[in-house]
């Protein structure tokens, strides 16, 4: 007999009263589960899930016969039910496991209660069966969010038929509409819920009034996806209704209120969107040109109407004249009606995405929009003034993320309390005060812009004048505000970093004459550096080593406690250098230190990655499937110098597969009748300017001269089994979702040396970002290809190729960016308000990454405003699947990245130092 047999017959027995056979049955239950876990599966949690699930529905069939001695006196089964409730809510936090465990549990909570049945007052019974009832179709709506088919309608027509109060029947309806517009029904949502308002406001004496202003809102939402009303009555009769109600209520209704706030900012958003795009769109400039045009027209009729005798012709002329002067006020009356439309909606939208911030931790991702409208209207007092009002009583650390945006956008030109200087610096002061360790790296670097040319005029007496006067308003406001922080109790911890950062700078510039090191060279560091006198180091945290951001302000930060006396270089054109630090907690760590190199395009892309993460962290599949992006700390220094967190354990991609000299690695170890390496970059360079047919002939020579050999990476460093599976599995999962997030993202540049390996996780890592939003295809050779996917990455994933677990990894984290688009869009909109983000590529970064091309002469402006507005559309076609004019399920967006990634003619027009054949 199995478990579930046996937990049929203990229920049977509870509905008898007969004891006995219950702990009979419930033995053999336990028996059966304690058989199971002796012969799961330890490798994956995935087989141990069912067991809990299993052990939790015993433990609570054993809580309930406890209750049946108390079920004899009717006056005690209330309490009895009660207590078994509570019981039941306090073991229903189990964690973030998948709901298809969570079901059975509920599922058998109902049989428990059904066992009931002996009793004579069923009122109680009844309720509680219909609150677990509801439960399941919320869980199983939970499911069919995730594409699984579930049974809602079973649980509503069970709940239906109970015998319950009034009140419960209008939450059954209530979740009947729910189920209905998750499916897609809207048509159904809006008539049951249009029929439960009526019966809700005709006895509102017994209604419910938190569960009204949840209906008000989704009838608002259901309205609002179907456009059967206005918005204005949308927005009055059912959003800003629930809210009033809601905003005048002592009690808690905490997460009705955030969700009001929510919906309304979402409608207030979409509407403003809407309006600006018509303002923007040619309808719109064409009437602006014809006022234009019908005004210079009117102005030559009144001309010729003054110096006109003729009767009849001053008739006609003044006929004109009324005409025009009409059409120019009703088409003038229409810009200006869309313009007070969008003024309202832009409100709307932004006061409630502030008291969304303002009252809820679960929508902390509105920060984005909310920062993204303030800025694209930041000359508007009324806008500044409403950050102002609601920014003072939200907490800071929501404004952590997007320190590097607004600290770009800092100015001397204060003008007032309410002006966005003003509102800016009092937002920021705030933030460094409450995240000093998250905040004063990113003021410091900016007011330390020109760091590097203070050391550089020590040194030859001769400043350099690098881009000074863009930013000495920024720099100078960074520096005031500086100042400003350290009349506060942060005096001595700015100071303290303030040298801490002018050692770094310092250390960054320095070099002991030899014009160029080889990787590995370890060079002492001389006693007149800052650096090396540094002591007794009291606040400043190890700026490489990654600290949670505590939403209470309160941190014990692992401090730097001293560095090594040496540094290594590990090659590159600017030499940067690996320090050892010792920090306070006993540990030695690396980290990367690099000059003459702007690093802040990577703290951003970064800084993107983080909250890519935490979409996919959110999305049941995703985080199941472990899906996510590895990131590392980048903290810009200066413009040109910075410092990077060392990935411990890691080794470069091409590395592995060619050796340090390119002469070596896998492919000569086991092909070594294969083409050299250098042999494959020679023949593809020899072939660069000849035809794309000669070109796709060489390359394809190439591959059949060149195996693929990184299946053996795993073979050589996880000799157990379960482990060679399991980092094969860590390894094609994170090429899948870092593949589709760069190409989300336009990621470029992803040479072999530009991928390292976690020897631990076989996890990939992707490191210099600064050729983002498809700068790779403005290159002197463009890139072909959306991601890397060449041989020897496929090699690795395993016989199953991109098929399997690659390809629903790439469908599952493309799923979760769709789903977030607006997330993504808004960062994106975000980025193009900074001031520091470059767009566009200088001729220097050209020919460093393509050195030996002809058109590294040709400069292009920096910050171009119609680049950024064409990144921002890009990316949301990406998003939306829009590839080629067609839009594409996610599956075929998917397989057409997939083949324009493998396509051997796209690899074979690929810069050769990209070395498309590993």
């Amino acid at each position: 007999m199995g478990f579930h047999q046996n937990i049929f017959h203990a229920l049977q027995s509870l509905n008898l009263q007969d004891v006995g056979t219950f702990q009979h049955h419930a033995l053999q239950a336990r028996l059966q589960i304690i058989n199971t876990f002796k012969h799961s599966q330890t490798e994956s949690c995935s087989s141990v899930y069912p067991i809990f699930s299993q052990l939790q529905i015993l433990n609570e069939v054993e809580a309930a016969l406890k209750c049946v001695a108390s079920f004899n006196s009717q006056s005690e089964s209330t309490l009895s039910i009660e207590d078994l409730e509570l019981l039941w809510d306090s073991r229903d936090v189990i964690g973030r496991v998948s709901p298809s465990h969570h079901e059975p549990i509920i599922s058998a909570r109902i049989s428990t209660l059904h066992a009931f049945s002996f009793l004579h007052e069923q009122n109680e019974v009844n309720r509680a069966l219909h609150s677990l009832l509801l439960k399941k179709s919320r869980l199983l709506r939970a499911c069919m969010r995730l594409g699984t088919n579930t049974g809602c309608e079973t649980a509503l027509v069970s709940a239906a038929k109970l015998d319950v109060v009034e009140s419960l029947n209008w939450r059954t309806r209530f979740e009947e509409a729910e189920v209905a517009k998750c499916q897609g029904d809207i048509q159904h949502a809006a008539r049951v819920l249009r029929i439960l308002l009526k019966d809700m406001t005709q006895d509102m004496e017994g209604a419910d009034e938190i569960l009204l202003c949840q209906v008000l809102n989704l009838y608002g939402s259901v309205l609002m996806d179907s456009r059967a009303k206005p918005p204005k009555i949308i927005i009055e009769e059912f959003f800003k209704k629930s809210v009033g109600k809601l905003e005048q209520k002592n009690y808690d209704c905490g997460k009705v209120l955030e969700n009001s706030y929510h919906q309304l900012a979402l409608y207030g958003d979409k509407l403003y969107k809407e309006v600006h795009q018509y303002l923007e769109s040619d309808a719109i400039q064409a009437k602006k040109e014809n006022i234009v045009r019908s005004k210079e027209e009117l102005i030559r009729v009144r001309t010729i109407l003054a110096n006109c005798a003729d009767e009849k012709e001053r008739k006609d002329l003044h006929r004109k004249h009324a005409l025009l002067q009409k059409n120019i006020t009703i088409d003038g009356n229409v810009l200006k009606d869309l313009e007070k439309e969008q003024e309202d909606y832009l409100q709307l939208a932004l006061q409630n995405y502030l008291k969304c911030l303002l009252t809820s931790q679960k929508h902390d991702l509105h920060v984005y929009r909310a920062v993204a409208l303030w800025l694209e209207n930041l000359n508007k007092p009324h806008i500044n003034k409403m950050v102002n009002d609601y920014g003072v009583n939200i907490k800071t650390y929501k404004f952590a993320p997007l320190l590097y945006q607004l600290v770009a956008r800092l100015t001397c030109k204060n003008e007032g309390q309410h002006s966005f200087p003003g509102v800016l610096n009092s937002i920021l002061e705030r933030v460094c005060v409450d995240h000093p360790h998250h905040s004063l790296p990113v003021v410091l670097a900016l007011s330390n812009a020109h760091g590097d040319d203070e050391v550089q005029k020590k040194s030859t007496q001769h400043r350099l004048q690098y881009d000074q006067v863009l930013e000495e308003d920024r720099v100078q406001a960074a520096k005031l505000l500086i100042s400003r922080l350290k009349k506060m109790p942060l005096c001595d911890h700015i100071l303290e970093m303030e040298r801490v950062w002018v050692a770094y700078i310092s250390l960054a510039n320095w070099s002991d004459g030899k014009e160029r090191h080889s990787p590995g060279d370890v060079v002492k560091i001389p006693r007149n550096q800052p650096i090396a006198h540094i002591k007794d180091i009291q606040y400043t945290s190890a700026l490489t080593r990654p600290l949670p951001l505590q939403p209470s302000g309160i941190y014990e930060p692992i401090l730097i406690k001293s560095w090594g006396n040496t540094c290594t270089y590990v090659g590159g054109i600017n030499s940067p250098k690996r320090l050892t630090m010792t920090t306070s907690d006993g540990c030695s760590q690396f980290e990367l230190l690099k000059g003459k190199d702007d690093i802040r395009q990577d703290a951003v892309m970064e800084q993107v990655f983080g909250i890519v993460n935490t979409l996919l962290a959110k999305n049941p599949n995703t985080r199941d499937k472990a899906l996510s992006m590895r990131t590392y700390q980048v903290i810009p220094l200066s413009q040109r110098s910075g410092l990077i967190q060392w990935c411990e354990n890691t080794q470069p991609f091409g590395e592995y597969l060619i050796g340090r000299q390119k002469k070596g690695g896998a492919h000569k170890l086991y092909y070594p009748l294969d083409y050299p390496a250098v042999v494959c970059r020679k023949n593809m360079e020899e072939a660069k300017l000849e035809s794309q047919e000669r070109k796709l002939q060489v390359y394809e020579d190439i591959l059949e001269h060149f195996k693929p050999v990184f299946r053996y990476f795993f073979y050589e460093n996880y000799p157990l089994a379960h482990e060679w599976y399991k980092r094969r599995l860590n390894y094609t999962r994170s090429v899948a979702t870092n593949s589709m997030v760069g190409y989300i993202l336009g990621l470029g540049d992803r040479h072999v040396e530009n991928i390292l390996l976690d020897k631990g996780t076989a996890e990939v890592i992707h490191i210099d970002l600064g050729i983002a939003f498809e700068l790779g295809k403005c290159l002197p050779t463009p890139e072909t290809v959306p991601f890397r996917l060449t041989q020897d990455v496929v090699d690795g994933i395993g016989v199953m190729g991109i098929e399997g677990p690659f390809r629903q990894s790439c469908e599952a984290t493309l799923q979760v960016l769709r789903m977030s688009s607006e997330v993504l869009i808004t960062i994106v909109e975000v980025l193009r308000h900074d001031p520091l983000y470059q767009w566009t590529l200088s001729p220097v970064q050209i020919q460093r990454l393509q050195a030996d091309e002809d058109e590294v002469d040709q400069g292009i402006s920096i910050n171009s405003a119609s680049m950024a507005d064409r990144v921002v559309l890009r990316v949301r076609q990406k998003i939306l699947g829009l590839e080629e004019g067609y839009t594409l399920s996610v599956a075929e967006q998917v397989t057409v990245l997939i083949q324009q990634a493998t396509n051997n003619t796209n690899l074979s027009r690929l810069y050769p130092g990209w070395q498309p054949y590993l």
